[in-house]
């Protein structure tokens, strides 16, 4: 039997979010928004988008792939289950993605960038990676705020 599903009138999520946000996680089931009784908006766990956004990217794959088997290309399955990268190659361009410009500044500096903190951030799940943009933004907040004391320190300083 299918659950009946979340609803939340706009007008309630407005008032209280919190609530709506502890409704959706205590139900572990999407929440659909409705403005003047139709659905605008349907609210997702973290952990329920990346799994959705998981899915489409492996169905895209699998699509992309029955053209290709379609139109007399393609490769070996454990071949194309790898990154796109590895399969088609740096340098050659994946039917379907838009041809971008390169930037010889870009092109310059990119056999020297050390890719360590980029596998170590890719190491991590998504809400790890959540809970540590949460703490930059917070640092970022104390430093803008810190700045903002500091210039008025010295602006009352300048008006002695």
């Amino acid at each position: 039997m299918a659950k009946v599903p979340n609803i939340i009138p706009v007008t309630d999520l407005r008032q209280d979010a919190a609530a709506a946000l502890k409704r959706l996680k205590s139900s572990q089931q999407p929440v659909v928004i409705t403005q003047r009784g139709r659905p605008a908006a349907v609210l997702l766990s973290v952990e329920e988008y990346e799994r959705a956004e998981q899915e489409r990217q492996l169905l895209r794959r699998i699509a992309r792939g029955e053209k290709e088997v379609a139109a007399g290309r393609g490769f070996d399955l454990a071949v194309a289950l790898k990154e796109p990268e590895t399969v088609h190659g740096a340098e050659r361009k994946i039917p379907g993605d838009p041809e971008l410009p390169r930037n010889p500044v870009i092109e310059a500096y990119k056999k020297d960038i050390d890719r360590t903190l980029l596998v170590e951030n890719l190491r991590k799940t998504v809400p790890e990676r959540m809970a540590d943009l949460v703490s930059h933004e917070r640092f970022a907040v104390e430093m803008r705020n810190a700045m903002i004391k500091r210039e008025a320190k010295i602006k009352r300083k300048r008006s002695r």
